[in-house]
């Protein structure tokens, strides 16, 4: 009897404790209640009135993470559907038109979907820009349309990089993206 009446009471117990769970929850939440403003505002878009220091017009594509490998895949097994994709995405004529493409300098390392293959893995390593398939995938763009810019970017950087990076000594840096730009520029004819 003694047990039973344990029991009953702790069963109590479980259930004022999870109703002042809920009540706290429900509290929670309505004093994170975000509400519309009132007024309404009016927005206008005017395409001619553009900043001219803003460098970036129009849309375009990004190839990190390796993903590019795919599209290349694609030029080796199907080159005239590769062209054709290319040409929807890149010609101003007849296609989508973009005109910037960004391109990831490789680190060796999956920043979050894949890796991108390091351009060098070593300090006194040449650049090879062709381990990666993103510069092939920027040229291939440039082949279509002359004028669309390239970048490159970094979501990380090989470990020789990192020497003398907290005595805020950033040779090593400069000198993987020097010699790395020079590469494309070798390789591919264009420089970011």
């Amino acid at each position: 009897m003694v047990n039973e009446m344990k029991r009953y009471s702790t069963y109590w117990l479980y259930i004022v404790i999870s109703l002042i769970m809920i009540a706290l929850l429900v509290l929670m939440m309505a004093a994170n209640e975000s509400r519309a403003e009132d007024g309404t505002r009016t927005i206008v878009i005017d395409g001619t009135d553009v900043d001219e220091y803003n460098r970036f017009k129009g849309f375009g594509t990004v190839s990190a993470n390796n993903t590019s490998r795919l599209m290349i895949d694609y030029k080796e097994e199907h080159p005239d559907q590769y062209w054709e994709i290319m040409h929807q995405l890149f010609d101003p004529n007849t296609g989508a038109g973009l005109v910037h493409v960004k391109v990831e300098l490789g680190a060796d390392v999956d920043s979050s979907s894949g890796t991108e293959p390091a351009t060098m893995r070593y300090a006194d390593e040449p650049a090879n820009v062709l381990r990666g398939a993103g510069f092939q995938f920027a040229a291939d763009a440039k082949s279509i349309n002359p004028h669309i810019t390239t970048e490159i970017l970094r979501w990380g950087e090989p470990r020789w990089t990192w020497e003398g990076v907290a005595n805020q000594e950033y040779e090593n840096r400069y000198q993987w993206f020097k010699q790395t730009i020079d590469a494309v520029y070798e390789e591919f004819g264009f420089s970011s």
